[in-house]
């Protein structure tokens, strides 16, 4: 951006001097490796080029203001027009010579407007310049900006937070024989997905969404082999599907009764290879590019379903016709070819002409996938190289809006690509393995994040309605991944603890006390510590607690808050079960030495209420140990497992209804072991898992909803879900290839219905929808063990198996944050009040201004604000916050926010990077100076409103 501030003097002489430098912009120039902006000031293209101000960029209701626009252009202007921020269009016009009127043929001079204010709110305001030649050629410009005044942020953002607002889920691996999934169509009203394949004769393959398993297949008559292409018509029930046969063949599916409708239609002969297509169901055609030399468009009459007439063949060199799009409003279609450099063929399907091309520029080749936004006006194709490039072509101009976006090394081979135009975001598939989906930014035009999925490169993408993307990749059997784009989050690292000297590795053992801000974890050495963690602080408590000789290897804990107590088992022959006294921080002794044979005991459970501790041993059978709290000794006889039932590595319980769980390390399949507590008792039979389903570690219950979830120890992990009322297998998740090895630890936050599972990575799970939506991966260094949570605060602490050990802090959610957005002021302002967008009422805000300085100097500060606002902003005067008067001089400033709430309160939408920055800190005052920040392209929502205090400048603003 640049901005001029144009001191008081005759109006004449500025704008001369503006003409003046508007004629040294070279129009027409085709040196493209000498863009225009960085030559002089404006923008534009080889035809036009805008230099915008305004008069003032504040204004209230019944005020003045004036729109100059100076114009240098190779044809003479027809119209020039300004959206005034969505309040009203108006029109500008030619300016007098005395003011600068140019050239006498139209092509250099002054436009302008004024505009009186109304129906303006306390908010900024987007002026949209539309300047338009003789010959139909657009420029449009969103460089200028004014207010009722008001500074930083009013457009409302999201809830949906980064960190995995998109993020991989599962994936589904075809039958055998199933081959490369190529060509994809989706049909959101019913929910499936419909994938062609590469074999000879093809399938077409029928994905449930809602359960996302392979409904069944479709075996194509034989000579309509290797599909390339697909669209579908679900209001009638029909998809169609390309053949890469000579000629071509385009074949007809009944999707209500999944059967092909014969005959096919075979294209005229040198009609090979349909690799893309098109679809106007209003009209009751299809239109399919053939991979020939030159490429042709081949129309199908879907009433009759049949060829109407021959092909069209596209200009010479216009080879190869790989991707499509349509624009059925305007009857336009878009093909992409497949040469060297790429051609968009633009043709007419109401008469069945082609119309022009543009080719792109050098280096954009083989244009392998193609989607439109007709209601913004652009076409987007992907470039299969290695990165790949997005190209983006203006349908009003037909040109293509350069530069084009190269995506990020490895991002390679790109032939799909789908669009979000609700929530304005493309979705790019790359052909590389893993296969990775790419989010593009359609308004900045930029590369916004990449999640990775399973398997061997992308061929097809699908979006549904609901927020879910699937890919088809090129693996035999076919494989679709499926991934979330739309999930709320709020998932990031905040910080680690490193213990001290000697307290090494902690592994398993860990518990948490929220009502009085601690967390305990015991390391594996000989003999055990156990480490206090301050939560508030979010340091050692220190010394550790050492405890006696031959109490060794501590592996499993629990936690008795209520009555002060917390029990370490250590991993010795046979087990010693060690009691803590929280509120001294000491050893209760003697600890409790278990029977012979009741060795390796890893897991443990805790009945509160009844007072009880249950312990299972890793012993082939395994053995569950009841331990009684209130005299410290061991109910005996202890239960032994039936036969099989070995190597107990995990266990849940349900006090409610008077079960434990208990789950096998080395079973395979896994099976978990259902205890009677009542009368201490094995339910028989137990649960076997599916084979493959090796293990059944680190679970996690939740009682309200009768539902555990266990992990297996294979790669990928899978999650199995267990019905605990008739105690039976219902489902399972396989997580993503890239979360490594086993899971070793679990938390639950049931209330929230999220669950977090924790290997070399800790993956969140979204326990309603039984979906992975997010991961993080742990720091170089940082071997992830035994987990706690704090669900009120929103954080997962998690010991690491490393010496010496650490507790690593992840923030769950918005709390514990300090957050600010850059907010640049034009003129001085005083202040009246901060306004920050809440999407629920939910806890308390605090609001804060900080200069630009280093380190950052707080300027105002809200005292801590009562949220009771939803869908809305939260409107805080400047009066009630210290100080109570605030007047800023022209800068940059940056507007900070904190909530007490886990609940999603913040609007965000990505910003640039360096216009946001992150400070963890828990809810409390502001500190007066901050240091260290983050810096970030996270933006939220949040403003100030001003009365002007200097008024005598002109600002003009531009890319």
């Amino acid at each position: 951006m640049w901005a001029v501030m144009w001191v008081s003097s005759g109006a004449p002489m500025r704008y001369f001097c503006l003409l003046l430098l508007l004629t040294q912009v070279q129009i027409g120039a085709t040196d493209s490796s000498k863009p225009i902006e960085n030559q002089v000031l404006g923008n534009g293209d080889k035809q036009i080029h805008v230099l915008p101000s305004l008069s003032t960029q504040c204004l209230k209701n019944g005020e003045k203001l004036s729109v100059t626009v100076l114009i240098k252009s190779t044809a003479c202007i027809s119209e020039v027009r300004a959206d005034m921020g969505g309040v009203e269009s108006i029109h500008l016009h030619p300016s007098a010579a005395a003011l600068g009127g140019g050239a006498t043929n139209g092509t250099l001079g002054l436009w302008n407007a004024e505009w009186t204010g109304h129906d303006l709110e306390e908010k900024i305001y987007l002026v949209t310049l539309y300047v338009t030649d003789v010959t139909g050629h657009i420029v449009v410009d969103n460089s200028l900006q004014f207010s009722d005044p008001a500074a930083g942020i009013s457009a409302v953002g999201t809830p949906n937070y980064p960190n995995a607002q998109m993020g991989y889920l599962t994936a589904l691996t075809g039958a055998a024989g199933d081959g490369a999934y190529q060509a994809a169509v989706i049909d959101t009203a019913n929910g499936f997905a419909y994938f062609g394949t590469n074999t000879s004769p093809a399938l077409v393959v029928k994905i449930s969404l809602s359960t996302f398993t392979r409904v069944g297949a479709v075996t194509l008559g034989t000579g309509e082999n290797d599909i390339r292409s697909a669209v579908i018509d679900s209001i009638n029930g029909f998809a169609y599907f390309g053949t890469n046969t000579s000629p071509g063949k385009v074949v007809k599916v009944n999707l209500s009764t999944f059967s092909e409708v014969t005959p096919s239609v075979t294209l005229n002969p040198g009609e090979n290879g349909c690799f893309s297509a098109v679809i106007d169901v209003g009209n009751n055609f299809a239109y399919f590019g053939t991979f020939t030399s030159p490429g042709q468009i081949a129309k199908i009459n879907l009433g009759v379903f049949a060829e109407v007439g021959p092909a069209i063949s596209l200009p010479a060199n216009q080879n190869e016709c790989v991707s499509a799009c349509i624009d059925i409003g305007s009857g336009i279609a878009y093909f992409g070819t497949n040469t060297n450099p790429g051609y968009c063929a633009k043709i007419n399907v109401a008469n069945f002409t082609y119309v022009s091309s543009v080719t792109l520029q050098s280096g954009e080749n083989h244009m392998s996938g193609a989607a439109i936004d007709t209601a913004h006006g652009f076409a987007y194709f992907v470039i299969n190289s290695s990165p790949s490039i997005v190209a983006k072509i203006n349908l009003i101009t037909f040109t293509e809006v350069t530069p084009s976006l190269t995506l990020n090394t490895g991002e390679n081979f790109a032939v799909c690509l789908v669009l979000d135009t609700l929530n304005g975001y493309a979705y790019v598939g790359t052909g590389t393995s893993p296969p990775n989906l790419v989010q593009v930014n359609l308004t900045t035009f930029t590369r916004v994040s990449a999640v990775s999925g399973n398997g061997t490169d992308f061929a097809s993408v699908v979006l549904d309605s609901g927020g879910y993307l699937y890919g088809g990749t090129m693996d035999t059997p076919g494989q679709v991944d499926r991934f979330c784009i739309t999930q709320n989050i709020g998932f990031s690292r905040v910080a680690a603890v490193t213990c001290a000297a000697g307290e090494n590795s902690i592994i398993g053992a860990g518990v948490i006390d929220t009502t009085n801000g601690f967390a305990y974890f015991g390391t594996n050495t000989s003999p055990g510590k156990v480490i206090k963690i301050n939560l508030n602080t979010f340091v050692e408590v220190t010394p550790a607690l050492t405890l006696q000789p031959g109490e060794n290897d501590l592996r499993t804990a629990v936690i008795d808050t209520g009555n002060g107590f917390a029990y370490f088992i250590a991993n010795t022959t046979p087990a010693i079960v060690v009691k803590i006294n929280l509120g001294t921080f000491t050893e209760v002794t003697p600890s409790l030495t278990l029977q012979t044979g009741e060795n390796v005991a890893l897991t443990s459970c805790i009945d509160t209420t009844n007072g009880f501790m249950y312990v299972g041993t890793q012993t082939s059978p395994g053995i569950i140990v009841k331990i009684n709290l209130t005299n410290f000794t061991e109910v005996v006889p202890s239960l032994t497992l039936q036969t099989g039932e070995n190597g107990i590595k995990s266990a849940v319980i349900d006090t409610a209804n008077g079960f434990a769980y208990f789950g096998s390390i080395v079973a395979n399949p896994g099976i978990v072991v259902k205890i009677k507590l009542s009368n201490f008792t094995e339910m028989t039979p137990s649960l076997t898992f599916n084979p493959g389903e090796t293990g059944a570690v680190s679970p996690v219950i939740d009682t309200s909803s009768g539902i555990a979830y266990f992990c297996t120890t294979t790669t990928p992990i899978i999650i199995v879900k267990v019905n605990l009322s008739n105690f039976t297998r219902i489902g399972a998740l396989t997580l993503n290839g890239g979360d490594g090895g086993a899971v070793v630890s679990a938390s639950i936050d049931a209330a929230n219905k999220f669950a977090y599972f924790v290997g070399s990575t800790v993956v969140k799970v979204d326990l309603g929808a039984f979906l992975r939506v997010g991961a993080i991966v742990a720091n170089v260094g940082e071997t992830l063990n035994k987990a706690v949570i704090d669900i009120p605060n929103g954080n997962l602490y998690i010991g690491t198996s490393t010496s010496s050990a650490r507790v690593v802090k992840l923030s769950l959610s918005q709390k514990g944050w300090i957050k600010a957005t850059k907010m640049l002021l034009l003129q001085g302002a005083n202040v009246t009040d901060v306004r920050f967008y809440s999407h629920t009422a939910s806890g308390n805000v605090r609001l804060a201004i900080y200069d630009n300085a280093s380190p950052n100097q707080l300027l105002w500060t809200s005292g801590s604000t009562a949220n009771n606002t939803s869908a809305g902003f939260v409107v805080v005067p400047i009066s009630s916050g210290t100080p109570m008067a605030l007047s800023l001089p022209i800068g940059s400033y940056w507007l900070a926010w904190q909530v007490d709430t886990t609940a999603s309160v913040p609007s965000f939408a990505f910003g640039n990077i360096g216009t946001g920055f992150t400070y963890p800190q828990a809810y409390g005052a502001f500190p007066t100076t901050i240091s260290g920040a983050a810096s970030q392209s996270e933006n939220y929502t949040e403003y100030i409103t001003y009365n002007i205090a200097n008024n005598n400048v002109l600002f003009m603003s531009g890319d």
